[in-house]
């Protein structure tokens, strides 16, 4: 498979234009992966905050 694979890899590299154009799909399905994971982080840290003062006034002691 791997050698099926580097082959693939060495006719892809001949063409350039379509090279490019992996390259850059790749990095754009890499960057919505990252955004929807990092989003689905943020609302489960959101979620396990809990409710009340802002988190800056529980540190300082002074709920002004």
């Amino acid at each position: 498979m791997y050698q099926a694979f580097t082959e693939f890899l060495l006719e892809l590299s001949r063409h350039r234009i379509l090279w490019a154009v992996c390259v850059i799909a790749a990095m754009a399905i890499t960057a919505v992966v990252l955004y929807f994971f990092w989003d689905l982080v943020g609302r489960g840290v959101a979620l396990a905050r809990p409710r009340g003062r802002p988190a800056a006034n529980r540190r300082s002691g002074r709920g002004h």
